[in-house]
């Protein structure tokens, strides 16, 4: 770690760090495509090691600052005497095995789908990374986020990851990007449609919340990476048109031949849904 934040990570240093450290596939590979080095004392095996690669080669260039990841697990590194570690960028994941555990990362009130821990966590931690350096580095990003936990409150109904207590996102949040990847790595289409069901409940926040995490994903871009994920860990990337309204907020997207359309206010919070080829506003309820 120390070797690699003494200096800029340039091509040449990152070869000369590899063939110092002696690195082989696929430590090896990460490292020269992505920059991240894994420490993990070589316990992760091959397809845990696959399941980290396949992930950052999926996601978008440039939208994370991720240098490090480690597996405390297997470095002596945990329980009560457990030390962080001072590094540039570094993530610490779990070293359970794929398939020890699953979850569904989805609330009550869409459908459940089943993903694998390990895997899961990966996209959690490698989000946090992508938080720091596209959200909390940004000054407009930074305060669009400040501004969706505090209009979104303490209720967890007001929030795409509804299942966790009241007030932890105002209470945590540093949580609330990473928390998000985990439905957006499970099944990206799925979010939109868990926004969708809570405006139709009269709640607007997590349509705003799915929006501003397409726009980062999008990183200015015509299109955003829709994802998803089993309980094997296999993972899918496609690729989904997008249009901005003049404030350059995205309003529009086709997912699946189905064109979405919003009315926008000026921050980018949605005012009304298109059907029909009507603007349809949201129907308020006390608890807004």
């Amino acid at each position: 770690m120390d070797l690699g934040d003494a200096l800029p990570l340039t091509t040449e240093r990152i070869q000369e760090i590899a063939d110092l450290l002696g690195l082989v596939a696929p430590y090896r590979q990460i490292w020269e495509d992505h920059g991240v080095m894994i420490l993990d004392n070589y316990g992760l095996d091959e397809q845990q090691l696959t399941i980290i690669q396949t992930y950052l080669l999926l996601l978008p260039q440039g939208i994370s600052d991720l240098r490090y990841i480690t597996v405390n697990d297997f470095l002596g590194n945990n329980g009560e005497t457990a030390e962080g570690f001072a590094n540039a960028a570094g993530v610490n994941i779990f070293g359970c095995e794929v398939g020890d555990y699953a979850e569904n990362p989805f609330p009550e009130d869409v459908s459940p789908i089943i993903v694998d821990g390990f895997s899961v966590v990966v996209a959690h931690e490698v989000n946090h990374r992508v938080d720091y350096h596209s959200v909390y580095q940004d000054a407009v990003w930074s305060q669009r986020l400040a501004d969706l936990v505090a209009a979104a409150g303490d209720d967890p109904l007001n929030y795409l990851r509804s299942m966790l207590p009241p007030g932890f996102f105002t209470e945590n949040p540093q949580e609330f990007f990473a928390s998000i990847s985990n439905q957006w790595a499970t099944d990206s289409g799925h979010v939109l449609e868990l926004g969708l069901v809570r405006w139709a409940a009269g709640r607007s926040q997590p349509l705003n919340q799915f929006l501003f995490f397409s726009e980062i994903y999008a990183n200015g871009g015509s299109s955003v990476p829709f994802y998803t994920m089993n309980e094997l860990g296999e993972q899918t990337r496609t690729y989904i048109p997008v249009s901005r309204d003049p404030y350059g907020h995205i309003n529009h997207l086709v997912v699946d031949g189905v064109h979405y359309k919003f009315s926008l206010d000026s921050e980018g919070n949605v005012l009304a849904l298109m059907e029909n080829e009507v603007f349809l506003p949201l129907v308020r309820r006390a608890f807004e």
